[in-house]
């Protein structure tokens, strides 16, 4: 690919826990140079499940976690630059 000439593996896993789901992303950066990258997952939920059940009667809680802060690159042309920012 012309604007992300890198060579990697992505898997995604899906585990169903009892009281919700967790996504893991791992990915395996095949190639020898710096390879820079992002995760944009878009999650969806087919609600509600059961005939008489409203939508009203599902709700989505998010735990936040600082494990991965985020850090911003500066694009020129679509490609990254070396500068970025801690968020």
């Amino acid at each position: 690919m012309k604007q992300y000439p890198y060579e990697f593996t992505a898997r995604i896993r899906y585990e169903l826990l009892e009281n919700g789901l967790k996504i893991s992303w791992e990915i395996d950066h095949d190639g020898e140079d710096t390879m820079y990258f992002s995760i944009g997952g878009h999650p969806a939920f087919r609600i509600p499940l059961l005939e008489g059940e409203q939508t009203a009667d599902y709700s989505l809680t998010l735990t936040p976690s600082t494990e991965h802060l985020p850090v911003q690159y500066e694009l020129r042309n679509s490609l990254v630059r070396e500068k970025k920012k801690r968020y």
